[in-house]
């Protein structure tokens, strides 16, 4: 059988789609190069050496007023490590609208890896305190948001307002401790031992493990 000849159209077309995939792998090629040196500079000196004289309680829930009075404590370490690095804002004298996909990117990813290391952070609630912090526009939130939402299950368990056992419960079934699951509180036994949430619709639920 004699070679189909591809139409013009068809011929664009898949020229276009083959660009497409060059530029998003170009494009990911210098995002891996940026993941593979961020936060570089914290590793080495000067930056290192002002890191390692910092108190170990120094890390605080994100947008708390802990977390506040934290970033003043530490504020010549952070002006200097937010001069070399641009995926911080405040690497530009205008913010956001200074920075370029590469910097959004990696500060998107910055922002979910810290809030991993938060007994109660999500990358949801760090959004929603970087846009007031940042003055983040509506669109540039709700995109990364959007990709949020997409990209990870949210599964926020910790509650802002915990629910308080009565008082009678309290005494009645022993020492509390704060639920690591949904925040509620948590029953002990008379040595310590924890044994589960008070709260029937937790997972941790002290009754479902007998």
């Amino acid at each position: 059988m004699g070679r189909i000849k591809m139409s013009i159209t068809r011929e664009l077309i898949i020229k276009h789609i083959l660009r497409v995939n060059d530029h998003i792998r170009e494009f990911t090629t210098k995002l891996n190069q940026r993941g593979e040196i961020h936060d570089i500079s914290k590793i080495i000196p000067p930056e290192l050496e002002m890191l390692e004289e910092l108190p170990d309680d120094y890390i605080y829930e994100y947008g708390t007023k802990e977390y506040d009075d934290m970033l003043k404590r530490i504020e010549p370490v952070l002006k200097l490590h937010h001069s070399q690095n641009p995926h911080h804002p405040e690497f530009y004298e205008n913010g956001l609208d200074g920075m370029d996909l590469y910097d959004i990117c990696e500060m998107f990813f910055d922002w979910k890896a810290a809030s991993e290391k938060q007994d109660n952070g999500s990358i949801w609630r760090s959004l929603d305190v970087g846009k007031k912090r940042f003055d983040m526009s509506d669109q540039l939130y709700n995109i990364l948001k959007n990709t949020a939402d997409r990209t990870w299950e949210r599964n926020e368990k910790k509650l802002k307002d915990p629910p308080k056992p009565p008082l009678g419960r309290v005494i009645r079934e022993g020492t509390m401790g704060t639920c690591p699951e949904c925040g509620s509180t948590e029953k002990r036994s008379s040595l310590g031992r924890k044994i589960g949430c008070i709260q029937p619709e937790c997972e941790n639920y002290w009754g479902n493990k007998k």
